[in-house]
């Protein structure tokens, strides 16, 4: 495509007092380390255990101005990515006026865009991806080939048919809050539906706050957020996927504090992501009043009433030591006591991985051992691979 003009997110530039302490951060790193080899639970292997307190010190430490500052952009990541592969980068891009009623949207591909041929064929499927980062960090490199592996495994698995994943790129906080994000997952979504994808020929999936994003959509379709276009379905989404997903921005639950020494997030740190969030916003007055766009943990059974009409199954995944895991669990057992599941009108896969952190599927495509070597990140594949 040509050089794009649209900015969702623009690169952040730091004064040079800013940048000198990123170095001091950075040689603070040894001693994290050290601390991590000497302190940390001894029933965790030794390179999960040192990767966690890698990027915990780092997103710890530095201000999220420093975070931006030091991550590009997601498009230019996502650019990046393909040219290395020798491709040239393909997105759908949606001009607004900057406002949440009319935001400004990208969806950059890996596979083809959607074509009238496809809608003719239904032999493919669209995986719509709300990439994770605490709503503060633009995507990273290793959704990329962690995104491509899925595809690909899809292709290979169903013969004959093929997968198209769209990456949302929505932008950061604080430069954007709630429902800004939400909005522009309603109007990517609404876009492939007006271009003929058929609503059973989509997949929506997130990981931590981009699971989080997910079932904001999801609550969305069931109940019209005020100001946002409603979405009417001809028929339900293929499937939803959550990879550890954030449930909420409380960190009361007792694995915040049992899974802590094991995990790359603590509760300061979800903490003060969610406050720039949800600040000087609706969120918390749309929980007090029971609408739960971005509390679905709080959320009783009633809230998802419908939830047959808008997807056919819901798979999560959770790491047995994050500490997100509570929550989890929590929302898991609402679900599957939820009446639409047991009466089996949507399917529920859920799957707990055996000692892992936080986002592992991720992990195995960033610093750790490669494709496929966690519990959830086999189940992501064959998850996807199964919503033919």
């Amino acid at each position: 495509m040509a050089q794009s003009n649209l900015q969702i997110n623009r690169a952040t530039r730091l004064g040079v007092l800013g940048y000198l302490s990123i170095f001091g951060i950075v040689f603070r790193l040894g001693p994290a380390i050290f601390r991590a080899l000497l302190f940390g639970p001894k029933d965790q292997p030794l390179k999960p255990r040192l990767r966690n307190a890698l990027i915990l010190h780092m997103t710890s430490s530095l201000s999220w101005q420093q975070i931006q500052a030091t991550t590009p952009p997601s498009f230019d990541t996502y650019s990046a990515w393909t040219r290395s592969k020798g491709l040239e980068p393909v997105a759908t891009e949606l001009r607004g006026d900057g406002t949440v009623e009319k935001p400004d949207v990208r969806v950059m591909w890996i596979g083809e865009e959607w074509k009238q041929a496809d809608t003719q064929s239904g032999r493919k499927k669209v995986l719509l991806y709300c990439h994770g980062g605490g709503f503060v960090i633009p995507m990273n490199k290793e959704f990329p080939p962690l995104m491509d592996h899925i595809k690909k495994s899809y292709a290979e698995k169903n013969p004959g048919y093929e997968l198209s994943v769209g990456l949302l790129e929505y932008s950061v906080t604080p430069n954007k809050k709630y429902p800004y994000q939400l909005s522009q997952a309603v109007h990517a979504l609404r876009h492939l539906i007006s271009i003929g994808v058929p609503p059973s020929s989509i997949i929506l999936g997130g990981d931590s706050c981009g699971g989080h994003l997910a079932l904001s959509l999801i609550s969305h379709i069931l109940h019209p957020f005020p100001g946002l276009p409603p979405i009417s379905l001809s028929s339900p989404l293929a499937a939803v996927l959550l990879i550890s997903p954030c449930l909420t921005f409380f960190t009361n639950s007792q694995t915040f504090i049992e899974n802590t020494p094991y995990d790359l997030q603590t509760g300061p740190f979800i903490s003060r992501y969610g406050s720039l969030y949800t600040e000087n916003t609706t969120y918390y007055t749309d929980v007090a009043t029971g609408k739960y766009y971005g509390e679905p943990v709080a959320a009783l059974a009633e809230w998802w009433t419908g939830l047959s009409n808008v997807v056919k199954k819901v798979g999560v995944t959770a790491g047995e030591k994050e500490v997100f895991r509570g929550d989890v669990d929590k929302w898991v057992d609402v679900m599957k006591n939820f009446k639409e599941v047991k009466d089996g009108k949507v399917g529920l896969e859920v799957v707990v991985g055996k000692g892992e952190c936080h986002d592992e599927p991720l992990m195995d495509f960033g610093l750790s051992y490669g494709a496929e070597k966690r519990d959830t990140t086999k189940f992501v594949v064959n998850f996807v691979a199964g919503s033919v």
